[in-house]
């Protein structure tokens, strides 16, 4: 839904080259480009937090009471590969 509506977004600011000018639309661009970067630098420390608890049950020790408590290793999160598909949000 928001690749359909961000495609169209870009149809439009092709199709008015006074907007990509505009600071709303700099604004809001500027914005998604922030919250991409958060949602990227999220799973980076998720995967580095996972990495961690994986390798920490796998010690012997560990791994005992790990097993008590019901405490399993994680898989990390990728990117999703439709997000190569969406359309860029470079206004310049």
């Amino acid at each position: 839904m928001i690749t359909g509506a961000l495609g169209k977004i870009m149809v439009v600011v092709e199709s008015y080259p006074e907007l990509k000018a505009d600071t709303s639309y700099i604004k809001t661009m500027d914005s998604v480009n922030e919250y991409e970067n958060m949602v990227r630098r999220s799973r980076l420390i998720y995967n580095d937090s996972v990495t961690k608890l994986n390798r920490t049950i796998r010690m012997f020790h560990v791994s005992l009471v790990a097993r008590i408590f019901g405490i399993t290793s994680r898989e990390y999160l990728t990117a999703d590969d439709k997000k190569n598909d969406m359309p860029t949000m470079r206004y310049d």
